[in-house]
């Protein structure tokens, strides 16, 4: 190759990771389009055919076209993409156990039975939970989780998540951080009409589902977040709507305790 060298990856799962770590072992920069921008722009462009082809020339077509706007793939370490991994199926888990504890109830079952599978997923889930911390401890992410505890609502768990999605970009401000998550506002308006406001939802629904559940318990325990949520409340703002922008509020102060390496105060 003679100059630089760019390439777009459409996102996979996981099965793009090899591609885009190769890439950027040869200092490629790489962009990672998700499939659904890609479906998108294929309706835009008018491209009638999907396949394995002209799927690689619209995305190419697509990074020609767009490159000035897209952000390439910070090159992350291998541990923290695990941990986040860790994070993820645990949340698979416990949404198994949910679902197979209820769905037990009322059957003609042995309780020593019912007990023994839930055990199980009990101990799996511990095991994904200490996996997580002992990779964390390797990445000597210690003070950082410590300070990132210190904000009410985040235990160890979503300060795992903050900080594994700290460490796979690099953030300007804490706008960027936000959108990164997913928990930054769609906007919709055309001339005088005014869109409903929603979720871009573009990040990780697990960090967004870890900070909506630390949003709710905050809001219920600590006196400065529940008259927060009151005046919420009072502009008319439904339970959810109140948790979601607790949970922006979340991130954006674990951001800015990422940044400058300081603890939680509380405001007076």
């Amino acid at each position: 190759f003679s100059g630089p060298v760019a390439i777009a990856v459409e996102a996979t799962g996981v099965f793009h990771e090899m591609l885009v770590d190769i890439a950027q072992e040869f200092g490629f920069t790489v962009y990672l389009i998700d499939g659904y921008r890609v479906n998108k722009y294929r309706e835009a462009v008018g491209v009638r055919a999907k396949t394995d082809p002209n799927d690689a020339r619209l995305i190419h077509r697509y990074l020609v076209a767009e490159r000035a706007l897209l952000r390439p793939i910070v090159q992350q370490n291998q541990e923290v993409r695990l941990l986040w991994r860790l994070l993820k199926r645990r949340a698979k888990v416990v949404k198994l156990r949910a679902q197979l504890q209820l769905s037990l109830q009322g059957l003609m079952i042995n309780e020593t039975d019912k007990e023994v599978a839930i055990t199980g997923l009990d101990r799996l889930i511990k095991q994904l939970t200490d996996q997580a911390k002992r990779l964390a401890k390797t990445l000597n992410w210690g003070e950082s989780l410590a300070r990132l505890e210190t904000i009410p609502g985040v235990g160890e768990l979503i300060a795992l998540g903050l900080r594994a999605m700290y460490a796979r970009g690099e953030f300007a401000n804490a706008d960027r951080f936000i959108a990164f998550l997913g928990l930054d506002i769609r906007v919709r308006d055309s001339g005088k009409h005014r869109g409903k406001r929603k979720l871009s939802k573009k990040g990780d629904s697990e960090i967004r589902r870890l900070l909506f559940n630390g949003a709710r318990s905050v809001a219920t325990h600590r006196r400065y977040w529940g008259s927060l949520k009151a005046q919420y409340m009072a502009r008319g703002m439904s339970e959810i709507q109140v948790s979601v922008a607790l949970s922006r509020k979340l991130a954006r102060i674990a951001y800015a305790i990422l940044r400058d390496e300081t603890v939680y105060e509380t405001p007076v």
